[in-house]
């Protein structure tokens, strides 16, 4: 698993390689800081490879 967060472009992202029967599976997220926001808050803005139940299942929702 990869990440990054914190850039100046308020942009973060996640990627991971993950074993799979077939060899492995990789899904990518791509994070954007919601600047409007009152507290610190990302969402997501590209999802690769990663549907969004199976999102929500390994993050807060």
């Amino acid at each position: 698993m990869w990440w990054s967060t914190g850039s100046a472009a308020g942009r973060g992202s996640v990627l991971a390689y993950v074993p799979s029967e077939e060899g492995h599976a990789a899904w990518y997220l791509g994070y954007a800081r919601d600047a409007g926001a009152a507290e610190e808050c990302w969402r997501v803005v590209e999802r690769v490879g990663i549907s969004a139940d199976v999102e929500a299942s390994i993050t807060d929702g």
